[in-house]
């Protein structure tokens, strides 16, 4: 999640702070928070909106634009719309 993280960092630079100082007022350990910085991991979503207040940020920031694509593994990810429509296409094939 290279994005989420840029975006992180860049939230946590314009504050003027250390990852160390994020870290504290996000109540997480440096290292887990340099982690996601660094576009690893897969934060949940508690952490993303503990992140986002500790920076004084809007928790929808962080995430707002990504697509499938932008998530590891989601080769086969469908929309509820696109998973309906194969449902149906599958069903007229019997």
């Amino acid at each position: 999640m290279k994005i989420v993280g840029s975006r992180i960092a860049a939230a946590r630079h314009e504050k003027g702070i250390s990852q160390e100082d994020a870290a504290v007022l996000a109540d997480m350990h440096v290292t887990s928070y340099g982690v996601l910085e660094r576009g690893f991991g897969n934060p949940s979503l508690t952490t993303l909106v503990r992140i986002a207040y500790a920076l004084g940020v809007d928790p929808g920031t962080l995430i707002t634009g990504l697509t499938k694509t932008d998530i590891p593994g989601a080769e086969r990810m469908l929309t509820a719309s696109e998973f309906v429509e194969e449902r149906k296409r599958r069903s007229q094939q019997r």
